[in-house]
């Protein structure tokens, strides 16, 4: 954000390091030495922390910039620096797609610069860059294209033609984020014409011209959008050029971020040509970059305006794949998906509760792989081409020993690749598994018995809408208004695969908005789905590997936790406690816990020592926050009474059933399923082997009917 106004050969080491893109080697000398920091050290030990990707170092470091600052120190290479912190700040929520936090600290960075003289023009140009591309990262497009416009109108004329390279810079990005790639092709282009982009990372990353390049984080990005742009305003033949070069460079691969979505593309355009086979390369390429990452921040793609959907890549693979004729390799890029999208729900939890080793040895591991992840994103003119190799080796090293250390464990935190032999290994003689997936208007149902994998690619079109309509006609009480929809949706789902399911019992993967489809409630002219087959369901086809039987038999049969105290009478649920004692009455070898007895803590602490749990209270569950989702119980010293779906892959229980029975344990909107998968998941992974749950909210006397019904003949099978 500022340039230096010294001669390189008369700055101070620190500076030298900072031009030459040497930030590792910054942090190290200016936090060995002692005494009170100035400034301009701190903006440039905060920049360091930025390239490296060391957020919470970063946040601490603004902090203390702020205090100098605020304590009188208010210069920077003899210009006036109170708005640093505002530009850091918005640059770091922007890449950690926090981003109205970016807008709020953009506005404010705009703002404080308005004044500040011959800097205002340059330091304005930075402020909108940031805003517009936090607007248009955020999908508030029509606030991006004012910011862009705005942006436009600063004039670069005699004194000011250096701008137009940060100018030209800022609105590419934007238009990229957008979506308007030829307006972008326009600012890239003209950049090219007069020779500006040569110098574009070093206005925006701080690195000098003089100092090392670092073709994967400099480069490589910029080349990236000249691609992108081409492509997507119909020059291809120029885009593949451009790609097939930037892949032919070993550097490329550096940048993960980048690099997927180079791949994606050059795979779009293969299968465009009409070379299936090649596609299919690059979209498998493509996913194993992306598998190689556990973080779900796409730092580096966010700087240049394209946040590129993982899950566009699988559903590409899936369809190349399916039109090949390989549909059991479909099938396991399905699964792969779907451990795609569990990775970047729990990314950001740094341990679980191990089943076999040490827990803190396993946790070592996870540590260690946290930091081997970071590294590979580190941005630093000393981390040479073998280094970065190096680095990813230890990385794929790490993930085998705690594969082999903790299969399942590693199932949350990387990507397995199992094949469909193994699959249809774990499967029963009479089972046949419907493994359906979803993505944007794509939809396929493959199914899976021991035999082989079969599939069909079906009408995905309206299908959450659909979905939606079918779950609003059930709650018509005395109407029969479900019939029709209930007939549309077994037409789209189960008719066309009808002729495959010669088994009687059916396991559903669902996928998407299909997590919120009661399946058994489905039916033909003839019968409900559920009159024909058994159905139980599961969060994915692989997770079958992970449903093991009770190592021990839990000493006790069931634990009943009902209406728990939460401190308003409001969500008292008279009707759930009546149900609790019900069901404890019915069941001699149970125990039942009631209002504040009812607590987080009793589930922690016994829970494992139970055969059949029933949790019969509020819950609430939102999939903008899946991990934040959990059941309301009592709270005391102890806990805080809300048992996360965070906090379930921290328990450990030994059930063989698990039931929530509640008004609000239901799930809410149609969304993407990640409350959906990440509830069942974590129960799962805690040690339950089948979960009970409602998927819309019911009525507290409804609720004790039927489980009143459902464990009395539960009790007498």
């Amino acid at each position: 954000m500022l340039a230096s106004a010294c001669a390189y050969d008369v700055v101070s080491r620190e500076e030298q390091l900072f031009m030459n893109s040497r930030y590792q080697e910054i942090v190290q000398r200016v936090e060995t030495r002692g005494g009170a920091k100035t400034t301009a050290e701190y903006y440039t030990l905060c920049i360091s922390f930025s390239k490296l990707k060391r957020y919470d170092r970063l946040f601490d470091c603004i902090k203390r910039m702020e205090a100098s600052i605020a304590a009188g120190d208010r210069t920077v290479y003899f210009n006036d620096a109170s708005y640093l912190p505002r530009g850091l700040l918005s640059q770091a929520y922007i890449e950690l797609a926090r981003y109205d936090d970016a807008i709020k600290e953009a506005l404010a960075f705009k703002k404080l610069v308005a004044d500040m003289g011959m800097q205002s023009r340059a330091l304005t140009i930075e402020a909108l860059g940031l805003l517009g591309l936090a607007q248009a990262l955020k999908k508030d497009t029509a606030a991006a294209r004012a910011t862009a416009a705005e942006l436009a109108d600063i004039g670069t004329y005699y004194p000011f033609v250096l701008l137009e390279t940060p100018k030209l810079t800022n609105l590419a990005r934007i238009y990229v984020a957008v979506g308007e790639y030829e307006k972008a092709l326009t600012a890239i282009g003209k950049g090219e014409e007069e020779g500006l982009w040569r110098g574009v990372a070093d206005l925006v990353t701080g690195a000098s011209m003089r100092g090392e390049s670092m073709f994967a984080w400099q480069q490589l990005p910029r080349k990236f959008m000249l691609h992108k742009s081409q492509m997507e305003t119909g020059r291809t033949a120029q885009a593949k050029a451009g790609y097939d070069q930037l892949l032919a460079n070993p550097l490329t691969a550096q940048n993960g971020d980048v690099y997927w979505l180079i791949l994606f593309d050059r795979g779009r355009i293969a299968l465009k040509e009409g070379d299936r086979n090649a596609a299919i390369g690059f979209f498998r390429k493509a996913a194993e970059v992306i598998e190689s990452q556990r973080s779900t921040i796409s730092t580096e793609a966010s700087k240049i305006g394209f946040v590129g959907d993982k899950q566009d890549v699988y559903s590409a693979l899936v369809g190349a794949l399916f039109d090949a004729g390989r549909q059991s390799e479909a099938l396991e890029f399905v699964e792969r998906s779907k451990a795609r999208a569990l990775v970047d729900l729990l990314a950001q939890r740094s341990r679980f509760q191990p089943k076999r080793r040490d827990a803190a040895e396993v946790n070592r591991m996870l540590v260690q792989l946290a930091s081997l992840e970071a590294g590979t994103q580190e941005e630093d003119a000393g981390i040479t081409p073998q280094v970065a190799a190096d680095r990813r080796r230890a990385l794929a090293d790490t993930r085998q020993r705690i594969e082999k250390a903790e299969p399942e464990m590693a199932s949350l935190v990387t990507v397995p690749a199992m094949s469909s032999g193994e699959m249809r290994g774990l499967l029963a003689a009479d089972e046949a598994l419907i493994d359906y997936f979803v993505h944007r208007n794509a939809l396929y149902a493959f199914v899976m018995t021991r035999d082989g994998v079969r599939g069909a690619r079906l009408d995905g079109a309206g299908l959450a809408d659909a979905v939606a309509l079918f779950r609003a006609s059930l709650t018509e009480a005395r109407t029969d208004n479900y019939r029709e929809p209930a007939r549309r949706l077994y037409d789209r789902l189960i008719r066309p695969i009808e002729g495959l399911l010669d088994r009687r019992n059916l396991v559903i993967v669902p996928h998407g908005a299909l997590h919120y489809l009661p399946f058994a409630a489905l039916r033909s002219e003839r019968r409900y789905l559920i009159d024909g087959y058994t159905v139980r369901l599961l969060p994915s086809a692989s997770v079958l590997k992970y449903l093991r039987p009770a190592d021990r038999r839990p000493a006790k049969d069931l634990l009943v936790l009902g209406n728990p105290n939460l401190g308003d009478r409001r969500f008292d649920l008279p009707g759930a406690e009546t149900e609790a004692r019900e069901i404890g009455r019915k069941w001699p070898d149970s125990l039942v816990l009631l209002r504040d007895n009812a607590s987080e803590t009793a589930i922690k602490r016994a829970g494992q020592e139970f055969r059949i749990l029933h949790l019969a209270s509020h819950g609430r569950f939102d999939s903008d926050a899946p991990l934040e989702s959990g059941i309301l119980l009592a709270p005391d010293a102890a806990n805080d009474g809300r048992l996360t779906v965070s906090e379930l892959y921290d328990l450990h229980l030994n059930a063989d059933l698990v039931t929530l029975s509640a008004c609000e344990t239901g799930l809410g909107a149609v969304r993407n399923g990640d409350d959906v998968v990440g509830l069942t998941r974590g129960f799962l992974y805690a040690g339950a082997r089948s979960i009970v749950s409602s998927l819309w909210p019911v009525s507290d006397q409804a609720t004790t009917e039927l489980m009143a019904g459902f464990y009395a003949n539960l009790r007498s099978a």
